[in-house]
């Protein structure tokens, strides 16, 4: 989802009027009470995905394409360790296209931070560092969020944004001088993603790579 700490227990409770709590993950973290619930939450969280968990129509066909480019493809994502795993026991061809040594997780810094999609062109074999801006533009980033996508942008990759469960406009930023968090495309779906991806791959196939 967006950034974490907009998720987090502690503003959710501080939006809603109840006094005493105030936004933030670390407020999570720090208070005993929310901190029982965050392990009963995540405990459910975590059935619920090894049970129900189920794939967005066309994510396998992405995966499938994404898996056959020079250097494949990449999960970034502000999931837990135990969340992938739950994941991908569920949904075990997942790791015929990628493979959990390239599931990014654990993020030092959350999304909107560039930390997730460092690590994440690392793991594709590359060294961030030496990788320019303009090389950085051959990384696409799929996103659902305008957080993610910051992220993404941030580190220089070029992205696109998947207006799945929000109108298209959910990732327009309100501000000029915001405008360069904005992703490069905007679909609707994961089919709309696999024909960009072929017509990209194309094109130059030896600057693309997907995470």
């Amino acid at each position: 989802g967006e950034p974490t700490t907009i998720g987090s227990l502690a503003t959710l409770l501080a939006f809603a009027g109840v006094h005493g709590f105030e936004p933030g993950e670390s407020f999570d973290r720090t208070d005993k009470t929310l901190q029982k619930f965050l392990e009963l939450r995540t405990g459910h969280h975590l059935k619920v995905l090894a049970n129900h968990s189920i794939l967005m129509p066309d994510v396998l066909e992405v995966l499938r394409f994404a898996a056959d480019l020079d250097h494949g493809s990449a999960i970034a994502t502000m999931a837990s360790p135990a969340e992938m795993q739950a994941i991908y026991s569920r949904h075990e061809c997942l790791a015929r296209y990628v493979p959990m040594n390239r599931v990014v997780t654990d993020a030092a810094i959350p999304k909107p931070d560039r930390d997730v999609y460092d690590r994440a062109i690392a793991v594709l074999g590359f060294d961030p560092p030496r990788k320019t801006e303009e090389e950085r533009r051959g990384f696409w980033a799929i996103e659902d969020t305008k957080g993610g996508v910051e992220a993404a942008r941030s580190a220089h990759c070029s992205a696109i944004g998947i207006a799945s469960d929000a109108p298209r406009e959910h990732f327009i930023q309100p501000h000029a001088h915001d405008r360069w968090k904005e992703p490069r495309i905007v679909v609707t779906n994961h089919r709309e993603i696999l024909a960009f991806m072929k017509a990209a791959a194309g094109a130059k196939p030896e600057q693309t790579y997907f995470v």
